[in-house]
C-alpha cells in the first residue's frame, strides 16, 4: 500500500476489511528536527506552515526522572507524506532532544462501538513510548504494512532500533515487566477469522445487520477479543502470558504505577459512572485512605499525582468560565484545604512526574505545543522543547477571549481573531469556527477552517467553544445522557443560542459586519451549521464537513445504530407520524425550500452517503451548493495534501460570498465560473 513520495488511496473494500488506506513516509527526514536557529525576517503565516507543525506526542518519562521519551511527527502536503521520530529529551537544562528512531507509516485511530472492532475515524494515534524499569531502553509501537508492531531501542540511541514481532494484527496495549526481562501485549488475532468469514459470505450476499457501518459494504468485523502475550526478550521468544503477566496491561493503562510515590504512598480518582465528577482520594501520613473534601476536588478534576516523598498531591482541574481554564492545586492528604499553584487559559495536557516536578504539553492561541516543566511549589513554567521554533518568526494575529451565557444561563465562550491592520471602528465580515476552542488556534475541530489565514484574508474570526448539555452529566448511562439532551433538541437549541450570543457580542465590539457572518463546522460543529441555517436567514455563506440528515441517523448508519437512536436516544423513527416536524428544526434537507446561505461542503468518503439526499434536495431547489468529496478519508480528514485543498478553498470560498473577491491561482481554474452560476441561479 505504499509506494515511495506518493499516496496510493486503498479502495473501499481493502478499507473496511482492515488495510487502511497509507500515506507513504519519507525515506529522509530532514525536516523532522527542529532547527536550532531561525533566521530570515518575520513573515505572515501560510498554510503550509500550518500543514507542517510539528505534533508532539504524549511525553514519557524515565525512571530516574532525567530524560522524557516522546514521538514527534510532521507533514508535507506537496508530496502528501509524513515524517515521523522517536526523540529522547535531556530535562537538565540546556538539555537537548536526540533522534532515536525515525520512519513508519502514521496509526490511525478508531472507534469500537455497537459490538465491531474498531473502525476508524481518521484520527492521527501517536506511539506512546514505554521505559524499561531500568531506564535503558524504550518499547514503542511502529506501523509499518498495515499492521502496527512494537520496536525497541537503546535510549542513548547508539544502536539501530529493532523491530520485535511480525504479528498480523495489531499491537495494542503493551507494558515492561518489573524486572525488564519481559514485554506483555495484547492483540486481537481472531479478527483475521472474522475477516475470512466476511470474505466467504461475499460469495452468497452480506446479511444486511449490525455490522454494517455508514450503508458501505462489506459489513464491518464484530468485536475480537483481545489476547495477551509475552515477548521474552532474552531469547527472543513470544509465548501466551501468564495471569500475572497479563494484569500489568491492566495496571499500564490505569496509570496506577504513574501514581505510586516513594514509601508506596498513592493518590488516586475514584472511578464514577459515565461522566460524572470522581473523588480524589490519597494515602496520608498515618497510611490511611482519605479523601479530599474542598470543593475544588469535587468537580473538574482531570489528573493527579504524590509529591516524591508522598505527602502532598498535586491535581490539574479544568476550571473558570465554562471551564475553559486550567489550574494546579496542591493538597496534603488530611487537609480541608487545597492551595491553587496556578491557573492559565492555555491548554496544559499529558503531565507526569518528573522528580518533584511535572513535564507537560503546552498550547496556547498562538504557540503551537511545546513540552514544559512546572514546578508544582512555585507555578514556575519553563519550556524544554520548542518542536516549532519557526514560529517565533512568524506574525500570527492574537486572540481575545470572550464570554457570555445563552439563553438558558449556560457559560459559553470563544477566542476572537481580527485581521492585521485592524483599525478602531471597522467592521469586517465574519466567520465563526467550531465547535471547541482550545489551545493553538490552528482550524477549529477537525482542522479544516484555517483560522490564521482566514484573518490574514481580511476576516474576523470567532473561535466558538459550545457549552455544556443542558442537562449536565449526571447519568448512570450514555444513552440516558443522550436521551435527556435530545428531548426537544434541547442540546442544539442551547448550542444555537450560545452562537447567536457569541456573534451579537462579537458585532455589539463594532469589529464585525451582522450581515456578513458566516458559519463552519464538522460533526457536532456540522449539526451546529445545520441547525443554524435551518431555523435563520441571518447568514451570507457557511462551510461544512458533512450533513446529517434524519435519513442519515435512522438508516445509513445501518441497522444497529437506528435502534439505539430511536429506541434509547429517543430519536423519531422515519415512518413516526410526527417524525417530519420533529427533525425538519435539524436537518436542512428538510429545508431546501428556504435555505439561501451558499453552503460549500467537503466531505470524506466514508461521510459521503449521509450527505446524499441533502445535496440532492439542494440542487433540486437551485439552491447555492458546491460538494467536493475526498477520497481514502474517514470522519476525520489526515491526508497532507486534502489538508492544504481544504485550507485553501474554504478561504477562497469566504472571499467569494463575504468579499465578492477572487484569487488569481484559484485552487480550481473553474470554481469561480461555476460559483458565478450559483450565485446567478439563486438570485443572490
Amino acid at each position: 500500500m505504499v509506494i515511495r513520495g506518493r499516496m496510493r488511496v486503498a479502495p473501499v473494500f481493502a478499507a473496511l476489511v482492515g488495510i487502511a488506506p497509507s500515506v507513504a513516509h519519507a525515506e529522509v527526514c530532514d525536516w523532522l528536527a527542529p532547527p536550532e536557529i531561525v533566521q530570515g525576517e518575520r513573515r505572515p503565516v501560510t498554510a503550509d506552515d500550518l500543514i507542517r507543525i510539528r505534533d508532539i506526542g504524549p511525553p514519557t518519562v524515565s525512571p530516574d526522572g532525567k530524560r522524557a521519551a516522546f514521538e514527534l511527527r510532521t507533514a508535507d502536503a506537496q508530496t502528501n507524506t509524513y515524517c515521523i521520530g522517536l526523540y529522547v529529551l535531556d530535562l537538565a537544562d540546556g538539555g537537548r532532544a536526540i533522534q532515536l528512531d525515525v520512519g513508519g507509516d502514521v496509526r490511525i485511530s478508531g472507534y469500537a462501538d455497537f459490538g465491531l472492532s474498531a473502525y476508524p475515524d481518521g484520527g492521527l494515534q501517536p506511539s506512546i513510548p514505554r521505559w524499561s524499569p531500568d531506564g535503558t531502553s524504550l518499547a514503542f509501537h511502529k506501523r509499518s504494512h498495515g499492521v502496527d508492531q512494537l520496536w525497541i531501542v537503546q535510549a542513548t540511541g547508539a544502536a539501530p532500533a529493532r523491530q520485535m514481532t511480525m504479528s498480523e494484527t495489531d499491537i495494542e496495549r503493551f507494558s515492561w515487566s518489573d524486572d525488564g526481562k519481559t514485554i506483555v501485549y495484547s492483540t486481537r488475532p481472531e479478527i483475521l477469522r472474522e475477516r475470512e468469514r466476511i470474505g466467504a459470505e461475499a460469495r452468497t450476499g452480506f446479511l444486511y445487520d449490525e455490522r454494517f457501518v455508514k450503508a458501505i459494504t462489506p459489513p464491518w468485523p464484530l468485536q475480537a477479543p483481545a489476547e495477551v502475550f509475552a515477548l521474552d526478550l532474552a531469547e527472543p521468544i513470544i509465548r501466551e502470558a501468564l495471569p500475572d503477566e497479563a494484569a500489568l496491561l491492566t495496571r499500564a493503562v490505569s496509570g496506577v504505577d504513574g501514581n505510586v510515590a516513594s514509601g508506596g504512598r498513592r493518590a488516586w480518582l475514584e472511578p464514577t459512572m459515565f461522566m460524572r465528577d470522581g473523588a480524589l482520594w490519597a494515602i496520608d501520613a498515618n497510611d490511611r485512605e482519605t479523601r479530599c473534601l474542598a470543593d475544588e476536588c469535587r468537580t473538574g478534576v482531570q489528573a493527579v499525582w504524590p509529591s516524591l516523598d508522598g505527602r502532598e498531591v498535586r491535581f490539574l482541574r479544568n476550571e473558570g468560565w465554562a471551564g475553559g481554564g486550567k489550574a494546579l492545586y496542591r493538597w496534603r492528604p488530611g487537609s480541608a484545604e487545597v492551595s491553587k499553584v496556578f491557573e492559565t487559559s492555555d491548554r496544559i495536557s499529558h503531565c507526569q512526574p518528573a522528580g518533584d516536578e511535572l513535564l507537560c504539553l503546552r498550547e496556547a492561541s498562538t504557540i503551537p505545543s511545546h513540552i514544559v516543566r512546572i514546578d508544582p511549589a512555585t507555578g514556575t513554567i519553563s519550556t524544554l522543547f520548542d518542536a516549532n521554533p519557526e514560529f517565533a518568526a512568524l506574525t500570527l494575529q492574537p486572540a481575545r477571549r470572550l464570554e457570555w451565557t445563552n439563553d438558558l444561563g449556560l457559560e459559553a465562550f470563544g477566542d476572537l481573531v481580527l485581521p492585521p491592520g485592524h483599525r478602531s471602528g471597522q467592521r469586517h465580515p465574519l466567520i465563526v469556527t467550531t465547535y471547541r476552542t482550545r489551545g493553538f488556534l490552528r482550524g477549529g475541530t477537525g482542522d479544516e477552517y484555517p483560522i490564521q489565514l482566514f484573518a490574514q484574508a481580511g476576516f474576523a474570526v470567532l473561535s466558538f467553544d459550545r457549552p455544556a448539555e443542558p442537562n449536565g452529566f449526571d447519568f448512570e448511562t450514555l444513552d440516558a445522557w443522550f436521551h435527556a439532551n435530545n428531548v426537544d433538541w434541547s442540546d442544539r437549541r442551547s448550542v444555537n443560542s450560545a452562537l447567536e450570543a457569541g456573534i451579537a457580542k462579537v458585532v455589539a465590539l463594532g469589529v464585525a459586519d451582522p450581515d456578513r457572518v458566516a458559519v463552519t463546522g464538522l460533526s457536532n460543529g456540522a449539526s451546529t451549521v445545520e441547525w443554524a441555517l435551518s431555523n435563520s436567514d441571518k447568514y451570507a455563506a457557511a462551510s461544512i464537513s458533512s450533513f446529517n440528515s434524519p435519513v442519515c441517523y435512522m438508516a445509513l448508519g445501518g441497522p444497529a445504530r437506528a435502534d439505539v437512536f430511536r429506541e434509547k436516544w429517543g430519536l423519531k423513527g422515519l415512518t413516526d407520524a410526527d417524525a417530519h416536524a420533529y427533525w425538519k428544526p435539524a436537518a436542512i434537507a428538510l429545508n431546501a425550500d428556504r435555505v439561501r446561505t451558499p453552503i460549500l461542503v467537503q466531505v470524506s468518503e466514508y461521510d459521503l452517503p449521509c450527505g446524499i439526499d441533502t445535496f440532492a434536495a439542494l440542487r433540486e431547489q437551485r439552491r447555492p451548493v458546491e460538494m467536493h468529496v475526498f477520497p481514502g478519508e474517514f470522519h476525520l480528514k489526515w491526508q497532507p495534501a486534502h489538508r492544504l485543498a481544504l485550507y485553501q478553498r474554504n478561504v477562497q470560498w469566504f472571499k467569494y460570498w463575504l468579499l465578492d473577491a477572487r484569487y488569481e491561482d484559484p485552487i480550481d481554474p473553474e470554481q469561480y465560473e461555476r460559483w458565478s452560476k450559483l450565485k446567478e441561479e439563486a438570485g443572490l
